[in-house]
């Protein structure tokens, strides 16, 4: 991949904890270029913390892409 510049894009992800019936959230876009700050915020129980997690690959997205410069975050070795 080459060095790694940062742009984080999420691509229609969608997300569900196991044995919950209802999805996190839906169809989630956004992207994030390198050096930007940006400021993720919401009630308790709205999905902050589950977006960090997909990012690190802690879980996986039911539906939808995360990409990483371009490149699907599932396909990265690191």
């Amino acid at each position: 991949m080459g060095e790694v510049k940062g742009a984080i894009t999420f691509r229609d992800v969608s997300f569900r904890y196991v044995n919950e019936s209802n999805n996190i959230f839906n169809n989630l876009n956004f992207s994030v270029k390198p050096g930007s700050f940006i400021a993720i915020v919401g009630r308790s129980g709205i999905g902050k913390t589950t977006i960090l997690n997909l990012m690190f690959r802690l879980y996986d997205p039911r539906e939808g892409t995360i990409y990483l410069d371009g490149h699907n975050i599932k396909e990265l070795n690191f």
